[in-house]
């Protein structure tokens, strides 16, 4: 009724505090609360057009709603709206941070036109070439999210200022630091832009993985370089994000003589001797992603959900203690979908209820189980044990493509070793699998 009014800094403003307030609260199955208020946000933006970077509120909402949206769509495997340029251009504060939003934006693009690809093309040559491809794609952006990481403009850079190795009592989930480095960084902005980067590499590698996997089958894709190559990448990738966490809950405000001997600033803003929700806000999507990963140890799984409930009762982000108990394993149940793909099933929209444990769907479901099975300590022993066999022989991505190939060309001689299983226990993991 007010066109005008409804494109206003408040009217988007409201929205995103609708979203904001979704989180915080969890009064409902959180994902699809809040992603419908981002949804409203992004036409929003869409409306109001170029003319609200003119203004400085008009640009820090764009950049909110900017930020909103990678996850968004990185969370739910849909197709960005507009491309890169729309939402980068002319709409930069920092150029490092606008780098990693492109890796991501890229990132979501590559993982959407995956899954469409997979759903919809039948296995021949002509379209074993159109999946290599996308393997090499996901390959040259993590490429550059790689080079990027590794060569930070000086204030993204961070410094490990100690190393833990004590877990009170030999229990993970009360455990403040998991063993091994921290990190502290300039300020917990700078550690969540890493750590979106951080993010994406594992997305990407998830990618190649699963584009590897459909493009050998029927041979088990854990004997495939790119396979190998993923699980360095990932392990190294979470030994990171882990690292990070620490700092940002606060961890080191009880430490005021790390902060003196690293000579660092605390947080942006605000009093340093309280704990900040805000931090804890923005860790809840990398320590989820963290959680589903089949490359993270069982420890590191228990830990993490230690995290997440600490920011669900200590920092009041209540949205995180839902996070906790998703049970899923990226990428191999993702694979597994993929060959499900075809006759998608009708109900698969209650993603969260079924994740979170449905009767007819709890953590001790015989699909949960067979493929946990498949990401246990001994196949990641096997992707390890793969992957210095092809480090000598494997140089740069034409080898590891070529690869790949020979698996295909073994496949069409191979018998079938695709686990046989009950449809209903396809079809319920469908339910579960079709929102990622």
């Amino acid at each position: 009724q007010h066109p005008e009014q409804g494109k206003s800094d408040a009217t988007l403003a409201s929205v995103l505090m609708l979203g904001l307030f979704e989180n915080i609260t969890a009064r409902q199955m959180g994902m699809f609360a809040w992603g419908s208020h981002i949804e409203g946000a992004i036409q929003l933006v869409k409306a109001r057009g170029r003319k609200q970077l003119r203004t400085k509120t008009g640009f820090l909402l764009f950049v909110a709603v900017r930020t909103q949206r990678i996850i968004h769509t990185l969370t739910t495997c849909t197709a960005p709206i507009m491309g890169v340029e729309w939402w980068l251009s002319d709409a930069v504060k920092d150029e490092a941070a606008a780098i990693s939003q492109r890796f991501a934006i890229k990132t979501a693009e590559l993982r959407a036109e995956a899954t469409r690809l997979m759903s919809t093309m039948a296995r021949c040559p002509e379209n074993i070439d159109i999946m290599l491809d996308m393997i090499r794609r996901a390959q040259t952006v993590d490429q550059e999210a790689m080079n990027w990481l590794q060569n930070l403009p000086e204030h993204f850079r961070f410094k490990t200022v100690a190393w833990e190795d004590h877990v009170p009592n030999g229990d993970y989930e009360k455990a403040e630091v998991f063993p091994g480095r921290v990190d502290i960084y300039q300020d917990f902005w700078i550690a969540s832009v890493l750590n979106m980067a951080r993010v994406c590499r594992l997305i990407l590698a998830s990618v190649i993985v699963r584009c590897a996997a459909w493009v050998c089958s029927p041979v088990d894709y854990r004997t495939t370089p790119e396979y190998a190559s993923a699980a360095r990448t990932c392990v190294d990738t979470i030994t990171d994000i882990v690292a990070s966490v620490p700092y940002q809950l606060g961890w080191h405000l009880k430490r005021p003589e790390v902060m003196e001997r690293a000579n660092l600033s605390g947080f942006a803003c605000g009093v340093e001797d309280a704990l900040k929700g805000l931090p804890g806000y923005f860790l809840t999507w990398p320590l989820a992603i963290l959680h589903g990963q089949d490359y993270t140890t069982d420890a590191q799984r228990s830990w993490i959900v230690g995290r997440l409930k600490f920011i669900g009762d200590e920092l009041g982000v209540k949205y995180a203690h839902l996070l906790s108990q998703i049970q899923i394993r990226i990428p191999s149940m993702l694979i597994r979908r993929d060959g499900l793909m075809a006759n998608p099933y009708p109900n698969s929209h209650n993603f969260e209820k079924n994740a979170l444990g449905s009767p007819a769907l709890g953590p001790r479901s015989t699909a949960f189980g067979r493929l946990r099975d498949e990401s246990s300590p001994a196949a990641r022993g096997h992707a390890a044990r793969t992957g210095r066999e092809e480090e000598g022989r494997t140089v740069g991505q034409g080898h590891r493509h070529s690869g790949t190939v020979g698996a295909v060309g073994g496949a069409k001689l191979a018998e079938d070793a695709t686990p046989k299983c009950r449809m209903t226990e396809d079809e319920l993991l469908r339910r579960v699998l079709d929102f990622s």
